[in-house]
């Protein structure tokens, strides 16, 4: 079983990656599905949806 640390760490590793595919999406071009995403990170769904919240809700990750 996954420690809570070494899950909040993978987690955090997640919003990396996904922040990074993220930023090469082109102004006016689809965003891609969550399956898509897990796909291309190889993770789960459910935990490229948690990632994504997360970034949602963290104030590091928000639009200038």
């Amino acid at each position: 079983m996954i420690e809570k640390k070494d899950e909040e760490q993978l987690n955090q590793d997640l919003q990396i990656r996904l922040a990074d595919y993220l930023f090469q999406v082109e102004v006016g071009q689809r965003l891609p599905s969550i399956r898509k995403l897990a796909e291309i990170t190889q993770m789960s769904i459910g935990s490229v949806s948690r990632a994504l919240n997360d970034m949602e809700a963290n104030e590091h990750y928000k639009a200038v």
